[in-house]
Parts: structure tokens; sequence; C-alpha cells
């Protein structure tokens, strides 16, 4: 199994982990359009490392 940094893709909760943010915070990035997600599947949501590297980025005090 590949550790965090190794994936390409992440589903909501192990984004929100990898982020050190709720699950709930991120659902809100999300619907505020800070992070995309992409929908491979009606049911079924992932976002890209390089979305969630680009939004700590761009959140970095």
């Amino acid at each position: 199994m590949k550790n965090q940094m190794e994936k390409e893709f992440f589903r909501p909760k192990e984004a929100a982990q990898f982020l050190c943010i709720g699950l709930s915070t991120l659902w809100l990035h999300i619907k505020n359009n800070k992070i995309k997600t992409l929908k491979p599947s009606p049911k079924t949501t992932i976002i890209s490392r390089e979305e969630l590297l680009s939004f700590l980025n761009s959140h970095v005090l």
C-alpha cells in the first residue's frame, strides 16, 4: 500500500487527513470552490495530490 506522499488521488477522508483538517472543513472548502474534486462515478469523489498541494501552498500563513 502506498503512503500518502506517493498516492496520486485521495478519497475525501484521506484528503482531510493529508491536510490535517476535519472532514467537514474539507467539504466546506470544496463547496466554496477552494478545492476541486473529480467525480469518476456518481458516488465517488476523489481529489488529486496536486490539487491538495496547491491548496496548501495558497493557504500558508
